[in-house]
């Protein structure tokens, strides 16, 4: 109830806006320093909205190096959690790749041979899983793409 009693007091009270311009009626105008204050004031917000212009197109033009965003964009791109992220990043490890991003444009990098360190059968089919999701199925000797005819079929 008092919330009600307060509104209503402050809709009844009147604003009076008559008194607003009462200097500029009677003569007296702007002073210059008002004038120059302004004019200063005008001069800064101009100064100011033309610094972060150019400040943005700087940026903007310099561009953005960061390897570890780029793998995770990637990855987020690609639906990758963060476990098969670590198995990406141990792969990149082994690879001596200085950017795991690397991953995403070599599926040679996939393939694994006999040597010390490579990793476990599982290992092996969770990260030719990981490639598969990235590049696709990989056609195997057999499989023929879609479209394609043998030459005896011709």
């Amino acid at each position: 109830m008092n919330i009600a009693w307060q509104s209503a007091w402050l809709l009844a009270q009147r604003a009076d806006f008559s008194d607003l311009g009462r200097n500029l009626r009677n003569g007296a105008g702007l002073s210059p320093g008002n004038l120059l204050f302004g004019a200063v004031v005008i001069v800064g917000v101009v100064v100011a909205l033309l610094l972060l212009t150019r400040w943005r197109k700087v940026r903007d033009e310099r561009g953005f190096n960061s390897p570890r965003a780029l793998f995770r964009e990637l990855c987020q791109a690609h639906d990758i959690d963060r476990q098969d992220r670590r198995r990406l990043k141990a792969l990149a490890r082994s690879r001596n790749l200085d950017q795991p991003s690397r991953l995403f444009l070599e599926p040679d990098l996939f393939d694994f041979g006999a040597a010390a360190g490579e990793p476990t059968l599982i290992e092996r089919a969770q990260l030719e899983q990981l490639r598969d999701r990235i590049f696709g199925k990989r056609l195997t000797s057999d499989a023929k793409p879609e479209g394609v005819r043998s030459r005896s079929a011709s």
